[in-house]
């Protein structure tokens, strides 16, 4: 695979966490960018390591978003994508990058590469062009639920690698009283979007186009799309 790849880690806190983590992919360095959502920002290590400040912190959908776009602008085939409280063993980053090689001249309809879910990952960034991009009517939660409902319906494959990785457990708000106390109250509401885009929650879906709307119903362009 080369450098073929940008390679991502959005972060909002556990900066510690997220020093581990890049420990821990020494082979994706050459072009890793932390995305820096923090409020204090960060400084990582080796200096080799890219950091993103946004004017103002990204939600996570906007944070996916910039990760595919960029890919795209940097003419990229794989967007690798983990989570900064993500466990990687050694070896882990190799086998992946490897088995999205291999994958992408064996199966030329893939969209996403799993280990444990989107911990640790590698997206297609020709499904963004395909289907749009994270619907940022949600912030977090639910969001890849609804990517990955666009995904399967325009026919892209997801994948699961088998390869193990850990993770300490949605520290992003676990170690924040006010973040926790913030999803507990948005999560009942972006089920209930994710509801009525869908006709059902995650696995009871029975819609095949947003809200229920065949395209030739609609006038708005791709935005309901995404």
């Amino acid at each position: 695979m080369g450098t073929d790849f940008c390679a991502f880690i959005p972060v909002v806190n556990r900066i510690d966490l997220l020093q581990n983590v890049i420990a821990a992919v020494q082979p994706l360095w050459d072009d890793l960018t932390v995305i820096d959502n923090s409020e204090r920002g960060v400084n990582v290590k080796p200096d080799k390591i890219k950091i993103c400040c946004p004017p103002v912190p990204f939600s996570f959908t906007q944070s996916m978003n910039w990760e595919l776009k960029q890919t795209l602008r940097r003419g990229k085939t794989f967007c690798v994508h983990m989570h900064n409280d993500a466990i990687i063993p050694e070896g882990a980053c190799e086998k992946l990058l490897e088995f999205a090689s291999n994958t992408h001249h064996t199966q030329q309809q893939w969209g996403v590469i799993y280990t444990l879910h989107d911990i640790l990952c590698i997206y297609n960034p020709k499904v963004y062009e395909a289907i749009g991009g994270y619907d940022t009517n949600f912030s977090a939660y639910f969001s890849d639920n609804d990517y990955f409902r666009r995904m399967d319906l325009a026919g892209w494959k997801r994948i699961n690698s088998g390869i193990e990785v850990g993770h300490v457990g949605s520290q992003t708000i676990n170690s924040d009283p006010y973040l926790r106390h913030v999803n507990q109250v948005t999560f009942p509401l972006y089920r209930e979007y994710y509801r009525a885009k869908w006709g059902g929650v995650p696995g009871e879906e029975q819609f095949t186009h947003p809200f229920g709307v065949l395209p030739k119903e609609w006038k708005l362009g791709k935005s309901l799309l995404t």
